[in-house]
């Protein structure tokens, strides 16, 4: 089970009510914007609601947990509440973005108050049944918010430089209303800057200063992780929050793209070059296909997100639930005699059953991996880091 830091002292006060199964439930917390930067986090637990009746109400957050024992004290109803550091960090850039969003004087009286719904404190951690019926309908708890904070950093110490560029670079080509003139005029804009940047003399490294920042985020373990593919896939409307720095994830799609034609990527190293490959291609290309086509096949989405990481392994079948096409009757289950292995033996078993056919073959001489030797010859082990599937297939957009 993922180790969530220890709340034993406010669990003792009662504040966390009952959920409803049978009406999907959901907490949603109130986050006090208003403070001073330097204030404690203050929040409160907001009584438990059907998920139909706050559709479009509230804010989800995206985050990379982080390590478990690195953590930080926030006030939850105005008690003590232990989050993981970098949930206080994502609260406390969230203050800066609403302010900056919805300012207290603007006309937008039902956006002033910052509804969220943030998993750790939303979610009572330590009651596994609840966990695990919460995770089932994870995607209908960010498809039916009215937008989600994609927070990027875990620190407010970062270069907020290369998102700040990102959104001027987006901002300076008009798109007049459309969607090839854009583009067209993006690439016109970018040769002429690198042009120039070239032959200047002296300050004419600084747009490609700029641009190589914009790296700087594809270096964040968010991009890695498992939850938060079904989280960005899922989400209507998704802003990335980076430092004291923001940008609605649209721009991001329609600029990166195009940045990537240009070898200016080449100054970044290797690796962040290849990252930011990854991300270009699974996560826009994923989100391209889904808004189109709708869900995956769940076999052919577990081949593709190999590389995607978990702290509790089983999340690595899980988190994609949501985002398939057929119910193959696979229930999210934390408790300690649901191992790993079972969970695979078992999925493999219903997958033939629901689909009457044997694809899953094939899955199984790929997705070979550290308890394949415990599973079924004809069962694959999605807890394998790659397998030829991702090699030769890709997302089609």
């Amino acid at each position: 089970v993922f180790p969530t830091p220890n709340n034993d002292a406010f669990l003792e006060h009662g504040v966390y009510q009952a959920l409803d199964p049978a009406q999907q439930e959901i907490r949603l917390i109130r986050l006090y914007v208003d403070d001073d930067d330097d204030a404690p986090i203050r929040c409160d637990l907001l009584p438990p609601v059907p998920l139909a009746s706050v559709q479009g109400k509230y804010t989800a957050v995206s985050y990379c947990a982080g390590d478990p024992g690195t953590t930080k004290t926030v006030l939850v109803n105005g008690i003590p509440f232990t989050v993981f550091a970098n949930l206080a960090h994502v609260l406390d850039v969230a203050r800066d973005f609403w302010h900056k969003s919805f300012p207290p004087n603007s006309n937008s009286t039902t956006e002033n108050e910052c509804i969220l719904w943030a998993d750790q404190i939303s979610i009572n951690q330590f009651d596994l049944a609840e966990r695990s019926h919460q995770v089932g309908f994870m995607r209908s708890i960010y498809a039916s918010a009215a937008r989600t904070l994609i927070c990027i950093s875990t620190t407010r110490a970062v270069d907020t430089h290369g998102v700040e560029w990102l959104a001027a670079l987006h901002a300076s080509v008009d798109p007049d209303g459309d969607f090839y003139h854009y583009y067209y005029a993006l690439e016109y804009h970018l040769r002429t800057k690198l042009a120039a940047a070239s032959a200047a003399v002296r300050g004419g490294g600084r747009f490609a200063a700029d641009w190589l920042a914009l790296y700087d985020i594809f270096t964040s373990p968010w991009w890695t992780r498992t939850w938060v593919y079904q989280e960005f896939i899922s989400s209507a409307e998704a802003h990335v929050l980076y430092g004291g720095a923001s940008i609605a994830w649209r721009h991001v799609a329609e600029v990166l793209p195009t940045l990537r034609k240009y070898k200016v990527g080449t100054l970044a190293e290797p690796e962040v070059r290849e990252t930011m490959a990854a991300v270009v291609d699974f996560f826009i290309r994923s989100k391209l296909r889904f808004d189109r086509a709708g869900p995956y096949e769940l076999m052919d989405l577990l081949a593709r997100s190999r590389h995607l990481r978990s702290t509790d392994c089983r999340d690595r079948v899980y988190a994609f639930l949501g985002l398939v096409r057929c119910d193959y009757g696979i229930v999210p289950d934390y408790s300690p005699n649901n191992t790993m292995a079972s969970l695979l033996a078992d999925m493999a078993s219903k997958i033939v059953c629901r689909d009457q056919q044997l694809d899953i073959l094939s899955y199984a001489c790929e997705a070979r991996g550290p308890l394949s030797g415990r599973l079924p010859s004809w069962a694959p082990d999605w807890t394998c880091t790659s397998c030829r599937e991702i090699r030769s297939r890709t997302i089609e957009e």
